[in-house]
């Protein structure tokens, strides 16, 4: 059977999957794909004037990506980590540097997450220098300081991947060296700092400004926004708020 590709049908299932996950949100905002007039990829309306203050979104850790998270037959990937003996990827606070557990997750996870991992809401790829094609590299970073510093980030992806397609033979199997470091990448560019690094909805959708409308924080285990100034109807903007360890 073909799939719709209509701008509303992955709208529509990722919202259903929100709510399922217990995500709640104000109904004054409605999330907007790129086709629906958003400034850059998704991003957030307000239909109606905000008030100063007011709570509009509420993310429970359930609707998370992390490495806690099941993603296949009720295994995280710390789980599979450890069954690979990969027990030096399975220690980390929430400054340390996830890509290796989340984009694992970000290949592996299983159906469960498909409305929120399908690629119209979040990429499959994000332009970062250790991910350009050899000959854009050679242009741009040759002779530079970043030349070093994004060498020695390939050459960490590559070692990283060695050791996944080895003690994850079945799982890692038709991953390749391309499919992983584009994965990385999706990883650094969205990465909050919460629950030991994390991919968040409405946090992934909302597009940044310099004068923002709302923030988000964790309070009390889930990840809230507050209005922190009045919104007109129009675009919603976040803060850049908490750094995430992409950042840090």
């Amino acid at each position: 059977m073909s799939r719709s590709r209509s701008p509303q049908r992955p709208l529509a299932c990722y919202e259903n999957w929100l709510r399922a996950r217990g995500v709640s949100w104000d109904q004054r905002l409605q999330l907007q794909t790129p086709e629906m007039g958003s400034i850059s990829g998704w991003g957030l309306r307000s239909s109606e004037r905000i008030p100063k203050g007011e709570k509009l979104i509420q993310v429970p850790p359930a609707a998370a990506l992390t490495a806690r998270a099941s993603i296949m037959e009720g295994q995280s990937v710390l789980d599979l980590l450890k069954e690979g003996q990969l027990e030096e990827f399975t220690s980390f606070d929430e400054t340390s540097d996830c890509q290796l557990p989340l984009a694992v997750a970000l290949i592996l996870a299983d159906k469960s997450w498909w409305p929120k991992l399908r690629k119209e809401v979040t990429p499959r790829h994000c332009d970062l220098a250790w991910n350009w094609s050899s000959p854009m590299a050679e242009t741009l970073l040759s002779g530079t300081d970043l030349e070093k510093v994004v060498a020695a980030k390939q050459r960490r992806i590559s070692e990283e991947f060695k050791k996944l397609k080895s003690a994850m033979k079945k799982s890692f199997a038709t991953i390749t060296l391309e499919q992983y470091t584009s994965a990385c990448a999706v990883i650094m560019s969205r990465i909050q700092p919460w629950w030991g690094g994390s991919l968040v909805p409405f946090v992934d959708q909302a597009n940044h400004d310099q004068k923002p409308h709302m923030e988000f924080r964790l309070r009390q285990g889930k990840v809230e926004a507050r209005s922190i100034r009045v919104i007109e109807p129009g675009e919603v903007f976040q803060s850049y708020g908490e750094l995430s360890a992409a950042d840090s």
